[in-house]
C-alpha cells in the first residue's frame, strides 16, 4: 500500500516533465495497459508468450543476442518486447517487429499491470538488467508465472538507494526465481539485498554477445558510411552524457597535431542532446556534421586546408549503430 501511495505521488510529479520533456507521445496509453485495437488483437492471439523487458537503447542492444536464442530454443512460443523509453521503443520495432510484439511496459500500478498481464499471458517473464517493479513481480506469481534477470548489474550509485529499502526489498526478491549477474560484486550485492543465494548466478555481461559486423568487408562499408578514407584513424566517444563532450574535444584538439588525419565520432547517450553536443564543438572552433547528413552536401563543413577546421567531427545522431563503428 504504502508502495503504491509513493509511486503515484511520483508520477503525479513527474506529469510536467515528461510533458516539459513532450514524451507524451500517442502509444502512452499503452504504460497504462491499454492499446489500440490492432496491437489489442496481436496480443490476444498469442501463444506460450515470453515476455522481455528491456528499459531502453542499451537493453534493446542485448535483445540482438538474446532473441535469436530464445526463437532457436522455444520455437513454438511467441516473444513480446517491452521498452520505456521511445528511443528504446523505435529501435525494438526497428530491429524486432517482425519476431516480437513491440509494446510500452505498463506503469507499476496495481490496476495496469494486471491489465497488461491478462493481455499478454505471458508463460515467462525476463527482465534485462535490474527491472525491479514490485507490482508487477507480485502478479507474475500470482498468476504462477516466473520471472528471470539477465544480465543484472547494481552499480554504486544504486545499491546505496537498495540499502534505504532493504527488508522491503527481500519480499520483492523472493518473487524472482533467478538472478543472472553480470559479475561477483553484483551477485553479492543483490544476496546483500535479500535475493536467495542459490538462485543467483554470475553469467557475464551480455552487451559483450550483443552481434556486431562479423563479415570481412564490415569496417569498410564503416569506413564508407562515415566518409572515412582507409587510413583515418577514428576516435570514437561513445554514450556521452553532459559535461563530457567538452573534455572529449579539449582532448581531441590536444590529438590534431600529432595524428594529423585523426576523425573523432561523439554518440551522446540521449539523441535528443544532439544540437547541444554540436554548440559545444562550435564553441571550440571545431567543425561537425551529423552522420545522418554526410551524403547531403548542403550540411557539410567548409574545410579551410592547413587549419584545424580542416578536422571533422562526426556525431552519430542515429540509433543502434555505435556497436558498428
Amino acid at each position: 500500500m504504502l508502495y503504491d501511495i509513493g509511486f503515484l505521488i511520483f508520477s503525479v510529479i513527474y506529469l510536467p516533465v515528461l510533458v516539459f520533456k513532450g514524451k507524451l507521445h500517442r502509444e502512452f496509453p499503452e504504460r497504462f495497459g491499454i492499446y489500440d485495437k490492432a496491437k489489442e488483437r496481436a496480443l490476444l492471439s498469442g501463444r506460450d508468450r515470453i515476455w522481455i523487458q528491456a528499459v531502453s537503447v542499451g537493453e534493446v542492444a542485448v535483445c540482438k543476442s538474446l532473441i535469436p536464442l530464445l526463437k532457436e530454443r522455444f520455437p513454438g512460443h511467441d516473444l513480446v518486447v517491452s521498452t520505456i523509453t521511445k528511443a528504446g521503443n523505435d529501435l525494438a520495432k526497428k530491429l524486432f517487429s517482425k519476431d516480437a510484439a513491440i509494446i510500452y511496459f505498463p506503469l507499476d500500478f496495481g490496476f495496469t499491470v494486471r491489465r497488461a498481464v491478462k493481455y499478454i499471458k505471458p508463460r515467462i517473464y525476463i527482465m534485462i538488467e535490474t527491472e525491479i517493479w514490485p507490482n508487477l513481480l507480485s502478479e507474475l506469481s500470482l498468476n504462477s508465472v516466473p520471472s528471470v534477470m539477465i544480465n543484472g548489474r547494481i552499480s554504486d550509485r544504486s545499491i546505496r538507494k537498495y540499502r534505504l529499502v532493504k527488508p522491503f526489498l527481500k519480499n520483492v526478491l523472493s518473487e524472482i526465481c533467478a538472478f543472472c549477474m553480470q559479475d561477483t560484486i553484483d551477485a553479492e550485492r543483490v544476496i546483500e539485498l535479500g535475493a536467495p543465494p542459490d538462485r543467483v548466478k554470475v553469467t557475464g555481461n551480455m552487451k559483450f554477445d550483443a552481434e556486431v559486423l562479423a563479415n570481412v568487408g564490415a569496417s569498410d562499408v564503416v569506413r564508407r558510411s562515415l566518409s572515412l578514407n582507409e587510413d583515418d584513424p577514428l576516435l570514437v566517444a561513445g554514450s556521452t552524457h553532459e559535461g563530457e563532450e567538452e573534455t572529449v574535444v579539449e582532448a581531441f584538439r590536444e590529438l590534431i597535431p600529432e595524428f594529423p588525419k585523426l576523425k573523432l565520432l561523439i554518440a551522446p547517450r540521449h539523441i535528443g542532446r544532439v544540437e547541444e553536443v554540436e554548440r559545444v564543438i562550435s564553441k571550440s572552433g571545431l567543425k561537425s556534421v551529423r552522420v545522418s547528413r554526410l551524403n547531403d552536401t548542403r550540411y557539410l563543413p567548409c574545410r579551410q586546408a592547413g587549419t584545424i577546421n580542416d578536422t571533422r567531427i562526426l556525431i552519430l545522431d542515429t540509433i543502434g549503430h555505435l556497436n558498428e563503428a
